[in-house]
């Protein structure tokens, strides 16, 4: 019989329950031990004790550790066209001791391969994170497959394979980019010219005058713009902010609220440091707030005499990890064009990076106030969105001889990490997540959603519902159920009985048929059996010593000596013979010797 779980101790009082009333001598047990669901098998063996049956335990199966590996992805759902993207992919493996490095490779649905790098293992049992970079032009919806060689003697095989879902969006990237004042820098014009030119964006960018108004440029064919935003219908148009040196003095508390909760919601934000106003002049309030970074409230003032030594930009080993530093595919190339790109003269010092900063570039030997080394390319998580400090102004000398190839390079990759939350979701009226993309039949899967009205206010009922599909076709509901003190946040479970692919989406009452956030998930058969199958020979003997007495553990090689530890048990049963008494001859002779001596004695007593 082939199932998915072990319930020895539920054996056990299973069949103690069947043999009520009956003269048991002992009860034997063929198994690994290897208990993984169900009761404790040990208290389930000492109600035998009470009833004085002694166990005997029998140990099937290799003792020693199963061979076996495994490889699982986690990567973006949805991803821009053209854009370097990457999925982690993390190997497990157990049992070798003579394999030091595997093969990992994703594939195209038509088996082409996509990404393939040679992984470095790590100890046995824990999971060996490597990136996979890639890229797809196409919109739509796409299936790779990630996959790692067989290796001999493996426990099971199909978890050397694991698939990766995700979609290609196609949405130019809008960007605002604000400048001031009245004295556009190299910095700006490079990037002004670029952004214009490149075909996957659209820009205006706004250049203040000392008048407090704004001059206009941007890609051609867009209506000019006048001002800053004024509400929130006009600056969620972007997806990404880019200030440079403007002071912040020229805008009014309400656009200062419009920037922060652009970010809040999914915006990206970029500063790019100048001598005069960035960030010299944003050192509170909602400014301070959104940047990753803690800059010096003086105005700034270089060394005296100047910079005097020129300096590159260093990658931090946080910053060779992201996707968008990525100047060129290949990890040992990447490192050589940092290395040799143009060196620098001037930057903005700061004090320190935040703590829930992440800081990508440094400056190799100047320190900041904590004795690290100073950070000058900072990205830091700010609600559903990500800001971005850039505390030099000169990255367009990085153009010498190469044009736009690394200059541009770095921005257009930099402007679309900080674009992603926005463009592929950030602020829609509907969010909906699951707390796992892959599930055993039979598990919780725990989904948490965001609600807005079109008005883009939390919703305030007390449940909502998710909609759902089995892969049989078949419909369900997914009952989500407000946080406490918490508008528009809900959470609620399912649990899947079906193996194959879920669907479960939100929908508008004004769009129905519309399928609002989409998540799926996989569901497969549990796999408990192969997760630790070696005999658990110490679970066994603590069965056999917590039955009645005499009970014992045997390898399998013993099996022929159990019945003979098996002692027989004896009871003796009464058994009556029926007769008839008056066809008996002794017993009628008996009686009639009794019965004369009775009569003569009371014959001589003259009784009679």
């Amino acid at each position: 019989m082939r199932g998915t779980e072990t319930r020895i101790g539920e054996c056990l009082r299973s069949a103690l329950k069947e043999m009520r009333g009956q003269l048991v001598a002992g009860v034997v047990i063929i198994s690994d031990g290897r208990q993984n669901a169900g009761e404790d098998a040990v208290q389930a063996a000492q109600a035998y004790k009470a009833q004085r049956v002694p166990l005997f335990t029998v140990g099937v199966g290799d003792p020693s550790e199963p061979k076996d590996f495994e490889v699982t992805v986690e990567g973006p759902e949805m991803i821009l066209p053209d854009d370097q993207s990457e999925v982690t992919a993390l190997v497990r493996y157990k049992g070798y001791t003579n394999v030091s490095s595997i093969k990992v490779e994703m594939k195209k649905a038509d088996n082409s391969v996509v990404a393939g790098e040679d992984l470095k293992l790590g100890k046995p049992g824990e999971k060996t994170p490597i990136l996979l970079r890639f890229k797809e032009s196409k919109p739509g919806k796409y299936t790779y497959t990630v996959r790692i060689p067989e290796q001999q003697g493996e426990l099971r095989t199909d978890n050397n394979v694991t698939t990766y879902n995700f979609q290609v969006v196609d949405k130019k990237v809008k960007v605002l980019f604000v400048e001031g004042q009245d004295l556009p820098r190299w910095e700006y014009r490079y990037l002004k010219n670029a952004l214009r030119r490149d075909h996957t964006t659209e820009v205006d960018v706004l250049l203040a005058t000392g008048e407090g108004t704004f001059l206009w440029d941007g890609t051609d064919g867009k209506t000019p713009l006048d001002q800053f935003p004024l509400n929130k219908k006009e600056i969620n148009e972007y997806d990404v902010l880019i200030f440079g040196d403007v002071n912040p003095s020229i805008f009014t508390g309400e656009q200062v609220n419009l920037v922060r909760e652009f970010v809040r919601e999914g915006g990206g934000f970029i500063m790019i440091a100048g001598e005069r106003f960035a960030p010299s002049e944003y050192t509170q309030g909602a400014w301070l707030e959104m940047l990753p970074i803690v800059p010096q409230r003086a105005a700034f003032q270089p060394p005296e005499g100047g910079f005097q030594e020129p300096f590159g930009v260093e990658l931090t080993p946080e910053g060779r990890k992201l996707a968008w530093t990525h100047l060129d595919p290949d990890d040992a190339t990447n490192r050589e064009v940092w290395e040799g790109l143009p060196r620098l003269f001037w930057y903005f010092p700061v004090k320190r990076k935040k703590e829930l900063a992440t800081t990508v570039a440094v400056h190799p030997f100047d320190k900041d106030e904590q004795g690290g080394k100073m950070p000058l390319i900072v990205t830091m998580p700010y609600g559903s969105g990500r800001t971005m400090f850039i505390g030099v102004d000169s990255l367009w000398r990085w153009r010498r001889a190469v044009g736009d190839r690394y200059h541009y390079r770095f921005y257009s990759q930099a402007i679309r990490y900080l674009s992603m939350a926005k463009r592929l979701g950030g602020q829609k009226r509907f969010y909906l997540g699951a707390d796992r993309n892959a599930a055993a039949i039979g598990d919780k899967v725990v989904f948490s959603a965001v609600v807005k009205d079109e008005n883009h206010r939390e919703i305030t009922a007390e449940k909502v519902h998710a909609h759902g599909k089995t892969p049989k076709g078949e419909d369900f509901l997914v009952e989500l159920t407000r946080l406490h003190d918490r508008p528009g946040n809900y959470e609620g479970s399912y649990v899947p009985l079906l193996q194959g692919d879920f669907s479960v989406w939100l929908r508008d009452d004004a769009q129905p048929e519309a399928r609002q956030s989409e998540v799926t998930f996989k569901v497969e058969k549990p796999q408990l059996e192969y997760e630790n199958p070696r005999l658990d020979k110490e679970l066994l003997e603590n069965i056999a010593r917590a039955g009645g007495e005499g009970g014992a553990y045997f390898e399998i090689d013993r099996l022929q000596d159990v019945p003979s530890r098996i002692q027989p048990l004896k009871l003796e049963i009464p058994r009556e013979t029926l007769f008839e008494l008056w066809d008996n001859l002794f017993i009628f002779v008996l009686f009639t010797v009794l019965i004369t001596i009775e009569w003569i004695l009371r014959k001589l007593g003259r009784m009679v």
